[in-house]
């Protein structure tokens, strides 16, 4: 992965603009705000901040999280189909563990060493055949569809699992919040380190999550310097 950009800034010609519901590029490096350059999603934080290889990260405890200001921030069309994007690191296996959370009806959840989603509330996982839990950096990726009803769950722009969800999300207006490291209502903590979060409200394609994985930072123009050597796959430093 390449270095994030210090200032990062939408480019709206690029192709994935257009379907980007949010995203969390967690460049401030200091704070308890985590800004959805997006759309104004804001998460607030209880991690903390460290420098890994491709710049600022949130570490993640267990008892630690990052939730949403505000609740209920999308309505139930907004994400019948749609994508989430995580580039995170962890050297724990954790079992039924949530990385992120959209109320209770979309998940990206670590499971022993790999990695699962859902996208129906019931659950049904589609689930990861490799090994997160090796203290490098993955992308992680999970994609569903309502037309017909299928949930593809991706480890480093590979394709290992899928499912058929009982039904689409239905974002309820529950007072519900978005979660990072934890289910909504902050159980099921997370340990480990987050990157970058990326939400779409269409399913991304085989290409376009290859072309992710090679710069996830491409969708944006950098507004500050920012420096470092292509790296692949290669160790952070975990300070959780």
């Amino acid at each position: 992965m390449p270095a994030k950009p210090a200032s990062p800034v939408l480019q709206t010609s690029h192709p994935l603009h257009s379907i980007l519901a949010a995203c969390w590029p967690l460049c401030e490096g200091t704070g308890a705000t985590l800004t959805d350059i997006v759309g104004g999603k804001n998460l607030t934080t209880t991690g903390t901040w460290s420098t890994g290889a491709s710049g600022p990260q949130q570490n993640f405890s267990g008892s630690q999280n990052a939730v949403s200001n505000a609740s209920d921030l999308f309505a139930a069309a907004q994400l019948v189909r749609g994508s989430i994007e995580v580039w995170l690191a962890t050297n724990t296996s954790q079992n039924g563990k949530y990385i992120f959370a959209n109320e209770g009806w979309i998940g990206v959840e670590q499971n022993g060493s790999i990695g699962r989603a859902f996208s129906d509330g019931n659950p049904t996982y589609a689930t990861g055949t490799s090994n997160i839990a090796d203290g490098n950096l993955h992308q992680l990726v999970y994609t569903w569809d309502n037309s017909p009803l299928s949930g593809k769950f991706y480890t480093d722009a590979a394709l290992q699992g899928s499912c058929t969800p009982a039904n689409a999300p239905l974002l309820d207006s529950t007072s519900r919040v978005l979660a990072l490291a934890s289910q909504f209502n902050s159980t099921a903590h997370w340990t480990g380190s987050v990157v970058a979060v990326k939400l779409y409200n269409a399913p991304l394609s085989q290409a376009q999550i290859t072309t992710e994985y090679a710069d996830p930072w491409a969708i944006f123009t950098p507004g500050g310097a920012a420096s470092g050597l292509l790296m692949a796959r290669r160790r952070i430093a975990l300070s959780c």
